[in-house]
């Protein structure tokens, strides 16, 4: 008895070893993903607020046609850029009105994403750290299903504007990456700045963090002023030339009323004030991030983020970005006045990169230490 208990132990541990260094493991999880995210696409209600705006907004595009013009009960709708509403519009178009369609492009988004965080996680450093990354992208509950006790409905695959938001910004970040790899070849950087214009295009200016974080990375490296400078100038100048057509094609229709509204009320004055009674505590979203429920490893984020700063793996592109990246977001967004829980979806493609790097840094710390001794 205690030999055929052995045996099958011995068989069920090499048969749980040959799963996880097979690809089956990373299939595994990506299915995961996928299901998590059909879960909620199918199983949650449309949420009052945004979603239903959001809805409504696509149907009036499909009714008129004129899928750049953004109506609301037939009167402007300055509270977002076009780009998710126009594709979403041509989906609605192609396979009819269904809250699972106007949902299909926060699904598709968020399904790119979590393989694009795979394959860089992968490619940068190793099959493990990709792994963890995607158990760690697999473990934010907070992104999956609404966070009704912090009054959020926005998820990755609710009918919002989020996840395609993040997905641009995330591309802009690896092109960026190859331009600096590639010695600064132009299409790497046209490809980086397109995907930030796309991104403002889909939910304003904080697509603008790529170019911040690439700054100071930049900066971080000894490039020169002059280098500094003139990639500046060139990036916004390729930005505004994406960006500026969709605005003076609002500003044509609609006047001061789409500045006053576009940029005075839902831009400066969310970061001046507390709108709609959006106002929090300015632990707002630590309380979030350390919530378990929400995210699993948050208890990580703050010693992970001490650690990386004093790595000498800190000169990486991948560990450099995501470190300040979710440094200078959190602190951004404890000084924003107007606090929604949502607005924490902005350190997500970089928590993946800080939990993992922290854990597989401590593992071989342990690993080393019980070596030595």
């Amino acid at each position: 008895m205690g030999i055929s208990r052995k045996f099958s132990f011995n068989y069920i541990l090499n048969c749980v070893i040959v799963f996880l260094k097979s690809y089956w493991i990373e299939i595994f999880l990506f299915l995961l993903v996928v299901s998590r995210l059909i879960f909620f696409v199918y199983n949650y209600p449309v949420s009052y607020w945004d979603e239903t705006t959001n809805i409504y907004v696509v149907k009036s595009l499909v009714k008129s046609k004129q899928f750049f013009n953004l109506t609301y009960w037939n009167q402007g709708f300055f509270e977002k850029p076009p780009i998710w509403y126009f594709i979403t519009s041509l989906l609605s178009l192609t396979f009819g009105s269904s809250y699972i369609v106007y949902r299909i492009t926060a699904f598709i988004a968020s399904v790119i994403f979590s393989y694009m965080l795979f394959k860089i996680a992968k490619a940068e450093f190793s099959r493990s750290f990709g792994i963890i990354s995607l158990i760690v992208f697999l473990s934010i509950n907070f992104i999956f299903r609404p966070a009704y006790s912090y009054h959020s409905s926005h998820t990755f695959a609710s009918a919002d504007l989020d996840s395609l938001h993040l997905l641009f910004l995330f591309l802009s970040l690896i092109f960026y990456k190859k331009w600096i790899d590639g010695l600064f070849k132009k299409v790497d950087f046209l490809i980086a700045n397109l995907f930030v214009a796309l991104s403002f295009l889909t939910k304003g200016p904080m697509a603008f963090v790529a170019i911040f974080l690439v700054f100071l990375f930049l900066l971080f490296q000894g490039k020169s002023f002059k280098f500094l400078l003139k990639w500046l100038i060139l990036s916004l100048i390729v930005n505004l030339v994406v960006i500026i057509p969709w605005y003076l094609y609002m500003y044509n229709l609609y006047r001061d009323e789409f500045l006053q509204i576009h940029f005075g009320y839902h831009i400066v004055k969310r970061l001046a004030y507390s709108l709609e009674g959006h106002n929090e505590s300015w632990y707002f979203y630590l309380k979030i991030l350390l919530d378990p429920k929400e995210f699993l490893f948050g208890f990580l984020v703050f010693p992970a983020i001490v650690f990386n700063l004093i790595s000498k793996r800190l000169k990486k592109f991948w560990v450099f970005v995501p470190t300040i990246g979710i440094t200078v977001i959190l602190v951004f967004l404890m000084i924003l006045q107007t606090k929604l829980a949502w607005y924490l979806f902005y350190i997500i493609p970089f928590y993946p990169f800080v939990i993992t790097n922290f854990l597989i840094n401590i593992k071989n710390a342990f690993k080393m230490f019980i070596t030595t001794f």
